[in-house]
C-alpha cells in the first residue's frame, strides 16, 4: 500500500501522455508518464546507492519545480520519508529541521538554498550529501552533485517498496511562528483517504482529463496532496516556481482546475470591482446582470440541477 503505486498504474494506462509540465528558459516542457516513471526510478536507485533505507528521512529544500516532485515520489517509493523545507526558510530554520529529522541527504533547489545548506553543513552531525536541482548552482564541496548528472547512469526500472497503511510517508513541519516548528507525520493511508474523499465529495468526472496548476508551495500539505491527487488520477499538472507570476502563468497554462487560498480570490475580486467602478453605467449594469445570472447558474449546478440555457 504505497501511494506512489500511481506511477506504474498510470504509466501502463497513459505511457505517452504528458503528466508533469515545467518551465525552462521561458519555454514550457513536459514529462510523459513513461519519462516520469524513468526519472523517478533513476532517482530511487540513486538514493538507494547512497544508502537511503526504508524509514530514513530525506529532505527537499526548494521552490516548486519538476525536480521537487520527482525527488519526492522517489523518496516515498522506496519506503523512505520525505521531509519538505520551505524554500524561504533561513539557515537557522533549516538547521532545526535537519537536526530534528536527522537528515543525511537533501535536495537543494537553487543557489540560495544551496548556500544556506553550506552554512549548516560543517556544523551538522548528520548531513552527508547535497543534491542541487539545477545545473546553474555553483557547487563547492565534494559531497554535492547535480541532480540530473547524479541519476543519469542508474536503471530506469525499480521496485516500489510495499508499505502498510500506518507507515510514515512524510513529515511536514509547521512554520514555527509561535515556537519551534512541529513535525506533522502523515502516513500512506492519510494520502489515500484524502484521495478517496476528494472523489466522493467533489464527484469529479473523468479527472484524468483535467490539468491543474501547482503554484502554492509544495512544502505545504495543501498543494502537496492536491498535486499528488491530480497525478493519482492520471491528470496533468504544471508547476509554477514563482507564485507572484500567477496572473501570467494562468494565461499560459489555462488550467481546468487548481487549489488556491482565499487571498488570491480576494485580489481577483477586488481588481474586477475596481475596474468596474471606473466603467460607464451601461457596463456596470451589464456586469451586475451577468454576475446575477452566473450566481444562479452556479447554485443550480451545486444542487445537481441542469441550468436552462435557452
Amino acid at each position: 500500500m504505497n501511494y506512489t503505486q500511481l506511477i506504474p498504474t498510470n504509466t501502463a494506462l497513459y505511457p505517452n501522455k504528458p503528466c508533469l509540465h515545467y518551465k525552462e528558459n521561458d519555454t514550457w516542457k513536459n514529462y510523459t508518464w513513461s519519462q516520469l516513471s524513468a526519472k523517478v526510478a533513476q532517482t530511487a536507485n540513486a538514493l538507494k546507492q547512497l544508502g537511503v533505507q526504508t524509514e530514513d528521512n530525506v529532505a527537499i529544500y526548494a521552490e516548486n519545480m519538476a525536480e521537487w516532485i520527482l525527488f519526492d515520489l522517489a523518496i516515498v517509493s522506496i519506503g523512505a520519508v520525505s521531509v519538505p523545507i520551505y524554500a524561504t526558510s533561513t539557515p537557522d530554520q533549516a538547521q532545526y529541521i535537519l537536526n530534528e529529522a536527522q537528515i543525511k541527504t537533501i535536495l537543494a533547489g537553487d543557489q540560495i538554498q544551496y548556500d544556506n545548506i553550506l552554512q549548516i553543513y560543517a556544523q551538522n552531525d548528520y548531513l552527508k550529501t547535497i543534491i542541487a536541482a539545477k545545473p546553474t548552482v555553483k557547487l563547492v564541496t565534494d559531497s554535492s552533485f547535480y541532480y540530473h548528472d547524479w541519476i543519469q547512469n542508474f536503471p530506469t526500472e525499480w521496485t516500489i517498496e510495499t508499505r502498510s497503511p500506518d507507515d510514515l510517508a512524510t513529515i511536514i513541519y509547521t512554520s514555527g511562528t509561535t515556537g519551534e516548528p512541529k513535525g506533522v507525520m502523515l502516513t500512506h493511508s492519510n494520502f489515500l483517504k484524502v484521495f478517496d474523499s476528494h472523489i466522493n465529495f467533489f464527484k469529479f468526472k473523468n479527472p484524468e482529463n483535467e490539468h491543474s496548476l501547482s503554484f502554492l508551495p509544495l512544502s505545504h500539505v495543501f498543494e502537496r496532496i492536491w498535486s499528488i491527487f491530480m497525478l493519482h488520477n492520471g491528470a496533468q499538472i504544471s508547476v509554477s516556481k514563482n507564485p507572484k507570476l500567477i496572473a501570467e502563468v494562468l494565461k499560459e497554462v489555462k488550467p481546468t482546475m487548481m487549489c488556491s487560498v482565499p487571498r488570491l480570490y480576494q485580489k481577483v475580486y477586488s481588481a474586477i470591482l475596481d475596474k468596474m467602478n471606473k466603467s460607464s453605467q451601461t457596463k456596470q449594469k451589464i456586469f451586475s446582470w451577468a454576475l446575477k445570472v452566473g450566481t444562479q447558474y452556479s447554485n443550480l449546478l451545486r444542487q445537481d440541477q441542469k441550468p436552462n440555457l435557452g
